[in-house]
């Protein structure tokens, strides 16, 4: 019988392991609860742009257990990896509470947003002449941040002029950035980090539909909720409006 060959490929499987992790609350008293137990399930999207990275976990509630635990405003970390779980993956502040029950049980959902927050929700008004985009931004943290830390990346960039009013900490930065033609995001320790546009590369993983890419959503820019918007006019504030999403 005659040999019959043919040219080919044979797929080799990626890896599917899961994550180790925990998440850690600071309370108010400064005590650091491990909360790691009574997680039934979390999710975290890190954002690498000027969209604010962000997490939900929810904890089991079972007889009340966590009830009154926490009132928002609290230091959260989350930690993953696929070894020790000892990697921190987020670092925020936990801005909202939800006490659910169902058929399921009594369960607590947390949920908040990275310290960019801190820079997203302060105004500022700020002017610079003859500036580098990094002093810049180490004027705006010095000023206007405590939880967020900046080294400064030279961008052999000067900025002519820019002026900001009533624009958030994170708007300007981005802005300065954008000038500069650098993009930037905040890390899981706090420290905002910044790198020249398409300078990043990806060269040691994949994302695979239907074996490592489970789903995709497009994320909601909460940085467009503004909880006071003003109109100023003649020198003086005539109108205001609060709480609403543009």
């Amino acid at each position: 019988m005659p040999r019959i060959s043919r040219t080919g490929f044979v797929t080799i499987q990626s890896s599917m392991l899961s994550p180790n992790w925990k998440a850690e609350i600071t309370n108010g008293a400064g005590t650091v609860e491990d909360v790691s137990s009574d997680v039934v399930n979390y999710r975290v999207n890190d954002s690498m742009n000027e969209v604010l990275s962000s997490f939900q976990i929810t904890l089991d509630n079972k007889e009340g257990k966590n009830l009154d635990r926490w009132s928002g405003g609290e230091r959260i970390d989350i930690y993953a990896n696929f070894s020790d779980g000892n990697t921190k993956i987020f670092r925020g502040r936990i801005e909202w509470m939800s006490y659910d029950f169902s058929s399921e049980g009594r369960f607590l959902v947390l949920a908040g947003r990275n310290d960019a927050l801190e820079l997203a929700e302060i105004r500022i008004i700020e002017e610079y002449t003859n500036a580098t985009p990094e002093s810049i931004i180490s004027d705006i943290i010095t000023k206007y941040a405590t939880d967020v830390t900046y080294t400064s990346t030279a961008t052999n960039k000067t900025i002519d002029k820019i002026g900001f009013r009533k624009a958030s900490a994170w708007e300007a930065i981005n802005e300065v950035l954008r000038q500069a033609g650098h993009d930037c995001y905040i890390n899981s320790s706090s420290a905002l980090v910044h790198f020249a546009e398409n300078s990043q590369r990806n060269n040691a993983q994949s994302i695979v539909h239907g074996v490592n890419l489970i789903n995709s959503s497009r994320v909601r820019d909460v940085t467009r909720v503004k909880n006071r918007i003003s109109f100023i006019g003649g020198g003086e504030v005539f109108y205001e409006a609060a709480a609403m999403l543009i």
